[in-house]
């Protein structure tokens, strides 16, 4: 009798470790769909933050092209809140102006 419920709790012990593994697997290597993947290698199209703010709603900070953008998905859709430029790309831009001034 000990040996029958050593075994069937032997055997659970293993499945809900297969289990996990398995939902680790899935989680690790972005094989939900429809969940972002957060740094990717692509530096094109990033996915910075991304937050719930009820059951249907949410709002996500992307960058594209070096612009940021402030996006709300809801049940009626989606819309920009806010677009802007990158602050890096902006003092370098700014920094170039200003060494190219104090040149000429």
């Amino acid at each position: 009798m000990a040996d029958d419920i050593f075994g069937a709790f032997s055997a659970l012990v293993f499945v809900l470790g297969l289990l996990g593994l398995f939902a680790w697997a899935i989680k690790r290597f972005g094989f939900m769909p429809g969940q972002p993947k957060i740094g990717t290698k692509s530096k094109e199209l990033e996915i910075l933050e991304s937050k719930m703010i009820d059951a249907r709603n949410r709002l996500v900070v992307a960058r594209w092209h070096d612009t940021e953008y402030l996006l709300a998905f809801g049940a009626d859709g989606t819309k920009k809140i806010d677009a802007r430029a990158n602050a890096l790309n902006q003092q370098h831009s700014k920094s170039t102006k200003e060494s190219s001034s104090d040149a000429g």
